[in-house]
């Protein structure tokens, strides 16, 4: 592994970069090279939510775009002269890190680029012997995941902070939140997966804690941390339950069906206030849970829905006593998507689609009714 910082014109150019965006991190680029992605036919490689939802992101074959979810609007588009295939903003910046992918890279897939689009142009770059996998940014850290190894990087100087083995991840799974503490310190919690396939590794950076989970018995499918970095929530190969985990302790706090049949789970997300968790399956679904105590649930449509055979769980198998899915409902046009909650409104599930459509769907928790209420072609 090889840090190459060739691309900057001197050492303190990536931290001005960090301080001007914190600043400007609203500011839309209109640089005469931001063409219009919506006359630009090109092959989606990646998606993505930030950290918030706040924003959603892809890339390309010619390129990267990133817009607003609510309102509904560019924030810049990159035409360039090969394929993007991973896109992971920080926050809601000018600074995003990519990786090439397509039939025609932009850069090679060993190498994490730091671009600075107000700059329009590259001001770092991370150099690897294999593939990058995924990439988080969060805070002021950035998780690089290769097959076998996970790496956590200051962004200021992209300092190592700390590397992490795993088993074999080709999809690169991993999850990560950075909380700023109320004296200036910073709370980082990982989740990636462990040595073995199935478990799960939860990582509390900065008080050097952490727990290796025995998550499920087949290999892990999807991990999600909540914003508050308390729960992690995963799925296995299988896609049939969804277990979180408390992050203090390792301990499961609740278990979830999404049902009986096998199923790849696309995508995993919290609500912001941590009280519910939405999926997405290549079976064409979205299901949302709650995730508020049963024992305390005020009304009834605060919980999800049982068997009406759980009352003798003593004596059937685990599935009839299991926690269903209050809501689920399927995405017209495309049996592949991700799906999160919007930040406005906790009722509210904005979707994108592998054929390059925005959704939004307003549910009535506990009801399969739901209501579209934007959709939008990428």
């Amino acid at each position: 592994m090889n840090i190459n910082r060739s691309l900057t014109m001197n050492s303190s150019s990536l931290d001005q970069s960090a301080n001007y965006i914190v600043d400007k991190s609203l500011s839309q680029t209109t640089s005469e090279e931001n063409t219009d992605p919506l006359n630009v036919p090109s092959v989606r490689l990646y998606m993505g939510f930030n950290e918030d939802f706040q924003c959603f992101f892809s890339g390309t074959e010619s390129g990267f775009y990133v817009y607003n979810s609510n309102p509904f609007v560019k924030r810049f588009y990159r035409e360039m002269d090969g394929g993007i295939g991973i896109i992971e903003p920080l926050g809601k910046s000018n600074i995003v890190a990519l990786v090439g992918g397509g039939t025609n890279p932009k850069y090679s897939p060993t190498h994490v680029i730091i671009w600075d689009d107000y700059q329009n142009m590259p001001i770092a770059k991370l150099e690897y012997n294999s593939e990058v996998r995924a990439i988080r940014c969060r805070g002021q850290r950035i998780l690089v995941v290769l097959t076998n190894k996970a790496m956590l990087y200051n962004f200021s100087d992209l300092k190592l902070i700390a590397q992490y083995e795993t088993c074999a991840n080709p999809n690169g799974l991993c999850a990560m939140v950075s909380l700023g503490g109320s004296g200036g310190g910073t709370s980082t919690v990982i989740a990636i997966p462990g040595c073995k396939p199935g478990d799960l590794r939860v990582e509390m950076v900065e008080s050097k804690r952490s727990f290796a989970i025995n998550a499920h018995m087949t290999a892990l499918s999807n991990i999600a941390i909540s914003m508050d970095g308390k729960l992690c929530a995963t799925s296995s190969e299988r896609g049939t339950l969804i277990r979180i985990w408390n992050c203090e302790d390792g301990a499961l706090h609740r278990e979830l069906r999404r049902g009986i049949e096998h199923a790849t789970i696309l995508s995993l997300n919290f609500r912001p206030n941590g009280d519910g968790i939405c999926l997405s399956s290549d079976k064409g679904t979205i299901h949302i849970y709650s995730l508020v105590d049963r024992k305390i649930a005020k009304e009834e449509h605060e919980k999800n829905k049982k068997s009406s055979l759980s009352f003798m769980k003593r004596y059937l198998p685990d599935y009839f006593s299991s926690e269903w899915s209050q809501t689920s409902f399927s995405v017209p046009h495309s049996k592949r998507s991700i799906c999160c909650f919007s930040p406005e409104d906790n009722n509210t599930i904005m979707i994108l689609t592998e054929d390059g459509r925005f959704y939004q769907y307003r549910y009535l928790p506990g009801e399969d009714l739901v209501q579209m209420i934007k959709t939008e072609k990428l």
